[in-house]
């Protein structure tokens, strides 16, 4: 603390640190709690406008040595560019050293020759660290912030740089493991446990409502066939290609599943029996037409919409009669109820 403080000065200045403090202790305390996260970034930012005192502050990821916004507080405040050179050359610097103050970009030597326009003076830059000792990304707030000790001030940012960090590296670990859990490790679809906990809530949300939800039951022709025939290896790569092919045609209109061995699911909100038959349609003709197998493959498709069927045991099972009458009927085929397109 400078030493050409008066006594009161110092008295001021200590009650606003130990504010800061207080406050970044709870800040830190309340995002942890946070699992979502887009409302973590919204926290990290906000935190770091209460530490540092500055409204315009900005939260930037790194990825691949570029710098992604990822959200930014108060953009317009006085107009000042968030992600100019001069700005990207003091994240740059930050990275090396944790934290950074700068006072007149300008004199500094972070702005561009020629750049007579900017209106950057100062900004405070705090990167994020992994445990790894890899950067997430930076924290930024541009403007003069109101702890005139820069020692103090560095002092504050780093201890929040190195909380956030290490609550961002937990969440993105967490949200791995979740991902893992409802994910199928063949296919890359949502497995079976997620089908029912899925299809249990979108049924939920519509209850009592005229919303539709209709479900298409998928089923690879001849699949045990294919795998006597080329071997269960070639069988996964089948299987692993028709999901990409069914994600591709849902695109966001379905969530893909794999209901087990050779058998997938796709979850239509909001849509009509006719939406899903129109889909299974187009899953139909996109893997017949497909050459990345060891001979043709086809599917047949079950449709059911909760038109006739709230009950989840219900939809499930008319999905599945639906698919068995599209097996009988000659498979590559779609069926809803007494309706069939081949």
């Amino acid at each position: 603390m400078p030493g050409d403080y008066s006594i009161d000065e110092r008295i001021n200045l200590l009650e606003k640190i130990n504010e800061k403090l207080t406050n970044l202790n709870w800040i830190t305390a309340q995002i942890a709690g946070e699992q979502n996260l887009n409302t973590i970034y919204n926290s990290i930012v906000n935190g770091f406008e209460q530490i540092t005192g500055i409204p315009k502050c900005g939260l930037f990821k790194l990825e691949d040595h570029n710098y992604k916004t990822i959200i930014i507080k108060n953009k317009d405040i006085n107009n000042v560019p968030v992600l100019c050179g001069a700005v990207i050359k003091a994240f740059n610097a930050a990275l090396k050293d944790r934290v950074l103050l700068v006072k007149d970009m300008h004199a500094k030597g972070f702005c561009l020759d020629g750049c007579h326009n900017c209106i950057i003076t100062d900004i405070q830059v705090c990167t994020l660290y992994e445990s790894n000792g890899n950067p997430y990304g930076v924290l930024c707030a541009y403007g003069k912030s109101d702890i005139p000790d820069e020692d103090t001030l560095l002092m504050i940012m780093e201890l929040y740089a190195m909380q956030i960090g290490l609550i961002l590296e937990n969440v993105t670990l967490n949200n791995k493991l979740v991902s893992l859990s409802i994910t199928d490790a063949l296919t890359g679809l949502y497995n079976h446990r997620y089908f029912y906990e899925r299809i249990e809530r979108e049924l939920y949300n519509i209850k009592g409502t005229k919303q539709n939800l209709t479900l298409l039951m998928i089923d690879v022709d001849d699949f045990k066939s294919y795998n006597d025939t080329f071997g269960h290896p070639e069988g996964d790569i089948a299987l692993n290609n028709i999901a990409r092919l069914v994600k591709a045609v849902a695109g966001d209109s379905g969530i893909c599943c794999r209901y087990g061995g050779e058998e997938m699911a796709v979850i239509m909100p909001r849509a009509t029996v006719y939406d899903g038959i129109d889909m299974g349609n187009k899953i139909c003709r996109a893997i017949e037409n497909c050459n990345n197998f060891k001979r043709k493959v086809t599917v047949s498709v079950g449709v059911a919409a909760v038109e006739s069927f709230a009950v989840l045991d219900d939809l499930v099972r008319a999905a599945d009669n639906a698919l068995y009458k599209a097996k009988a009927g000659g498979k590559n085929r779609v069926v809803a109820g007494d309706y069939s397109r081949t």
